[in-house]
């Protein structure tokens, strides 16, 4: 019977990788990071550890995601307010610079926030791939 893949994902750039694969009776989990491949036969002792693993690669692509589009939206709003209150500096003392200001800060709280949670998932990914190496050499 073929190999039949039954979940795969990359976080993008970062080097982390897994292909969770079915062949007869048997889950294989082929993972990978910074160019070191190492296959895995899941079973009950590794079984945690291989889902920890792919549960960080999935925070690490989604914590990224939403840094990026908060970073976006922080850099875009700041912009357009300094140049809307260059242009009309009456405006400053409005309640217009109190809601542009607090919007700023959100985003850049959750910006800031989402960078420490990837660099935790990145570290989360790198401890458990080490797991998973050091139990598959015995």
């Amino acid at each position: 019977m073929a190999e039949q893949i039954v979940e795969q994902k990359e976080a993008a750039g970062y080097g982390f990788s897994y292909i969770h694969s079915e062949q007869q009776q048997d889950f294989i989990w082929t993972i990978s990071h910074s160019g070191q491949i190492v296959e895995v036969n899941e079973n009950a002792s590794n079984e945690r550890n291989l889902t920890e693993y792919r549960n960080t690669i999935y925070e690490m692509s989604d914590t990224f995601s939403t840094a990026l589009i908060s970073g976006s939206y922080f850099v875009i709003a700041l912009f357009v307010s300094l140049v809307f209150f260059r242009r009309h500096k009456k405006e400053r003392n409005s309640p217009l610079t109190l809601i542009i200001g607090s919007m700023i800060g959100i985003a850049m709280y959750i910006t800031v926030s989402n960078i420490f949670e990837y660099q935790q998932a990145y570290q989360d990914a790198g401890y458990y791939f080490s797991l998973l190496v050091n139990e598959t050499s015995f």
